[in-house]
């Protein structure tokens, strides 16, 4: 879908409730991508940890 076509849409009421429901959506996205990239951190740490003491051994 183009914006040209959503800008020129008859009924601008009806734009306003795709947005409104489009919006949670993205709050979602970018809850899930921070919870992603603290996981990551999290096993990346651990992983580090247990690197360095399988060296030290």
């Amino acid at each position: 879908m183009n914006s040209t076509a959503i800008v020129d849409d008859e009924h601008p009421p009806n734009i306003e409730l795709d947005v409104v429901q489009f919006l949670p959506c993205v709050k979602e996205i970018e809850w899930c991508s921070l919870r992603y990239k603290e996981n990551s951190l999290d096993l990346k740490l651990s992983l580090n940890r247990k690197v360095l003491h399988s060296k030290m051994i």
